[in-house]
């Protein structure tokens, strides 16, 4: 499975991302640069802290932004 968080392909493309990780433990390490580049990104919605930290950056395009245990200070 390819993640679009770890490679750059068509991320210029993507309008949504919905990630559900209630039934996960793990922690999903991150420099926090992914959503840099998707320029079309509407909707992000991400059901439970999951990330080491925050993102350093959410594109203009962003109009719906639901995240639970932001891990963010």
């Amino acid at each position: 499975m390819t993640c679009v968080f770890c490679v750059e392909k068509g991320t210029c493309k993507i309008q949504s991302i919905i990630l559900d990780f209630s039934k996960s433990e793990k922690v999903v390490q991150w420099d926090g640069m992914a959503f840099v580049k998707m320029i079309s990104l509407r909707t992000l919605i991400i059901r439970k802290e999951c990330f080491s930290k925050g993102p350093k950056k959410l594109p203009n395009s962003l109009r719906v932004l639901e995240w639970r245990g932001y891990p963010s200070k």
